[in-house]
């Protein structure tokens, strides 16, 4: 072996062991709730994201069925951390380092809706699901627009939260059920109604 391919060789498993470091790291700091498993019902969008810091959640995945991402560039227009209201509790949570990435579940018979809402900037598909896009947000966290039928097997139980005005609670927690996902936290907005 010549020296470029020695080199060539050095630099693939500094890679490798760098992208191992980052997973590891990275599993190593997701908080998930050390008491049993919780549904908690809100009268406001934001309690969300109190709960999820109360409970110290962090590094997490979230399920969002509701009618829009909640993340409207406020940390990046403003250069610092958004007021929590119901307007901005997903990007408070991203801020808080509380969600990392999102799954915004949209109702499959909207699905082609989606292509003509102007709030919504499409990136590009998301690769394996039938239904999916990669959504453009200026805090560059990953957000994936789909539908529940498309949503893959996930492999760690998620932060869910379901707009209750919008989505059947029961039904959108059977059909997690079917697909085997469970989550340690699922927070139901209830528009207020007790």
């Amino acid at each position: 072996m010549n020296r470029r391919d020695q080199f060539t060789t050095l630099i693939a498993v500094l890679c490798a062991a760098v992208f191992i470091a980052v997973q590891l790291h990275g599993a190593a700091n997701r908080v998930f709730r050390a008491a049993p498993a919780q549904t908690i019902v809100v009268a406001t969008p934001d309690a969300a994201a109190l709960i999820w810091q109360q409970e110290r959640l962090k590094g997490r995945l979230l399920l969002l069925f509701d009618k829009y991402p909640h993340i409207n560039g406020y940390a990046y227009r403003n250069n610092r951390k958004p007021p929590l209201n119901a307007h901005t509790f997903v990007e408070y949570a991203i801020t808080h380092t509380i969600v990392r990435s999102i799954y915004y579940i949209v109702p499959e018979d909207e699905w082609h809706e989606l292509y003509r809402r102007p709030e919504l900037k499409l990136l590009r598909p998301a690769p394996g699901l039938a239904q999916g896009e990669y959504l453009f947000n200026l805090l560059g966290t990953p957000v994936i627009a789909t539908t529940l039928r498309s949503l893959p097997h996930l492999g760690e139980k998620p932060l869910i939260y379901i707009n209750a005005t919008l989505f059947d609670r029961i039904a959108v927690m059977d059909a997690l059920r079917s697909k085997q996902i469970s989550s340690d936290c699922v927070v139901v907005y209830n528009g207020g109604v007790p």
